[in-house]
């Protein structure tokens, strides 16, 4: 345990250590509707984040975040027939980020445009009885983040991040909400 603070401290600056990888846990909630109910959601919020250097205060990250919620409906405009389900949420995003830091604290902003890919179960009926299809459906999206920063290391940190994913939900009648909040807590470092 010694051996990997000392390294953590004694880390000497190359290409490898400009990449972070930001790895948070965290709660979504999600607006009621008059037609449908939802439960908070579980969120798995996984990054790489290139830091120019030390000098710079804009990064660029990729996110790819998971998020599950449960769901009671009696919406007949909703694009399943499940009315007491699961939704579940991938969202691939990349964009550019703002940061600053005084000693051991810091935060900061980032907008990230990208893809929603949703997906839910639809029940079928056949001859030989219930059939359980898996649907998804991709929209374009854009996840803004505020985050903070707890430094025990110059390379390793505690962060908390409160976040807005928007969707578009191009071309498609009233189902899902188009919007969400998630607060999540993690850790971010290098590997080198």
């Amino acid at each position: 345990m010694l051996t990997i603070f000392s390294s953590v401290y004694a880390q000497t600056e190359s290409i490898t250590s400009r990449f972070y990888f930001p790895g948070l846990l965290g709660i979504d909630f999600q607006t009621s509707r008059a037609s449908i109910t939802y439960k908070k959601g579980l969120l798995l919020n996984t990054a790489i984040e290139y830091r120019p250097n030390d000098v710079t205060p804009f990064f660029y990250r990729f996110n790819y975040d998971g998020i599950t919620n449960k769901y009671n409906s009696n919406a007949t405009s909703l694009p399943t027939n499940v009315t007491d389900g699961s939704l579940h949420r991938t969202y691939l995003m990349a964009g550019t980020g703002y940061r600053k830091k005084y000693k051991s604290l810091g935060w900061y902003v980032l907008t990230q445009p990208g893809l929603s890919i949703r997906g839910f179960d639809i029940v079928k009926s056949n001859d030989a009885g219930y059939i359980l299809e898996q649907f998804t459906r991709k929209d374009i999206s854009v996840k803004f983040t505020g985050g903070f920063e707890y430094y025990l290391a110059s390379h390793f940190a505690i962060i908390m991040e409160p976040s807005h994913y928007q969707n578009s939900f191009v071309n498609h009648k009233v189902s899902f909400n188009n919007s969400e909040m998630a607060i999540s807590i993690g850790i971010t470092t290098t590997l080198f």
